[in-house]
């Protein structure tokens, strides 16, 4: 009851949400199959990304502790063949495929084409441990795991130069912004202001709606179309309408301006947020039949 309370009092204030998603292991998916893809064919690659996204999504703690471990993407050459086997060992090819065999008929094309391809995978990951294949970022030299955020903090600030901008009086963002000033035109911008969130209502609030995104996009990422139908049949009419309204204040943020709402397409994560929150009940009930 509170969540709806709140986002009713944020529409019927016009209040729009700024909404910019990013995940490093969905870029770090691509990066590796670019890396290792041994096929031409641009529809087996994407399925290959799809693979090991899902995978990522489902495990986000076991694949980036195989980060950490092997400082990715600067991986030591004598450590290469070691990376690729930890990967491949993480994925766990054949748990992989009995799960997908017990779970469908052997007549379904697309999960025979899914296992087909997640084979290819792990040949691509043995070529690449048994040549000792040394990663190297193609998209830049310093990786993609960015330990400061500072581009989360400035984009806002460089997007919309001409809006004030107020932050959470935190250590942690404030250094950020001390450590990258921006420019423009040869003036610093200082469109920005820190305040003390136990004095700022607005701050609050907007902790208390990146935390319910946070958890909506976690919810998205880890889960399928089958578990979106099952997911959606337990709701009771509250958790419907909140779920409704949410959409509701992210459609209503982006007509007010497109800049407002930047969601990277994640094999599939703006259809999910669109379908999850508009409730196609004709799809449910088609569905269910």
């Amino acid at each position: 009851n509170n969540l709806s309370l709140i986002i009713k009092w944020i529409k019927e204030n016009d209040i729009y949400i700024h909404l910019s998603t990013h995940c490093a292991g969905y870029i770090i998916s691509e990066q590796i199959i670019d890396f290792i893809n041994g096929s031409q064919n641009i529809g087996e690659k994407l399925s290959k990304k799809k693979i090991l996204w899902e995978l990522i999504c489902r495990d986000t703690k076991g694949f980036a502790d195989i980060l950490m471990k092997f400082n990715y993407p600067s991986i030591a050459k004598e450590n290469s063949s070691l990376f690729w086997g930890t990967l491949e060992n993480w994925i766990g090819f054949d748990s992989y495929t009995k799960h997908i065999f017990d779970k469908s008929n052997l007549q379904d094309l697309t999960r025979l084409i899914s296992i087909e391809h997640m084979k290819k995978l792990q040949s691509d990951l043995n070529n690449a441990r048994n040549r000792k294949r040394v990663f190297k970022s193609t998209y830049n030299p310093s990786g993609v795991i960015q330990n400061d955020l500072a581009g989360f903090y400035q984009m806002p600030l460089i997007r919309f130069l001409y809006s004030n901008h107020t932050f959470d009086n935190e250590d942690v963002i404030s250094k950020i912004m001390k450590k990258y000033p921006l420019t423009f035109n040869g003036k610093v911008i200082n469109n920005y202001t820190f305040i003390d969130s136990k004095l700022c209502e607005e701050i609050r609030i907007s902790d208390w709606i990146v935390g319910i995104l946070v958890r909506t996009f976690k919810f998205l990422r880890k889960t399928n179309e089958n578990e979106m139908y099952s997911f959606i049949r337990r709701l009771n009419t509250l958790q419907r309408n909140n779920i409704k309204l949410l959409g509701d204040l992210i459609q209503d943020s982006f007509i007010k301006n497109s800049n407002y709402i930047t969601i990277k397409d994640e094999f599939g994560l703006k259809g999910k947020l669109e379908w999850i929150t508009d409730f196609r009940e004709y799809e449910i009930r088609a569905y269910l039949k």
